[in-house]
């Protein structure tokens, strides 16, 4: 790395076009490692679910209860339709910006064009 901003390329590593540019980026990769972290979480937690919780179901939980609280707190009873979107992105957000962390990864979301999709 010569520059600093060259963290903030996008590099394709397959391109693809059919009609439109569906090429696999750095950027899609990174938002794909993420998802699978997400729901690698997610499944590991519930997979032997008990009702006396074991620790990282208790996260989970807690990583669950913590969305839906604030969904219901804001929007209400009626806001809770809306409530499987808004646990995605919320926590595709989240895991893309722990990946971002790790050093020499692709932040995916410091691109604002991620943020508004």
């Amino acid at each position: 790395m010569f520059s600093p901003l060259e963290q903030f390329e996008i590099i394709i590593i397959k391109p693809f076009y059919l009609g439109f540019d569906f090429s696999i980026t750095i950027a899609s990769l990174s938002l794909f490692i993420a998802f699978l972290l997400f729901l690698l979480f997610f499944f590991l937690g519930f997979f032997n679910a008990r009702l006396l919780p074991t620790s990282l179901q208790n996260l989970v939980e807690s990583f669950y209860l913590f969305p839906l609280l604030i969904i219901e707190q804001q929007a209400g009873h009626k806001g809770l339709r809306y409530f499987p979107i808004f646990f995605i992105i919320f926590f595709l957000i989240l895991f893309s910006n722990l990946l971002g962390l790790v050093p020499f990864a692709f932040a995916p979301t410091s691109h604002l064009v991620i943020l508004f999709l």
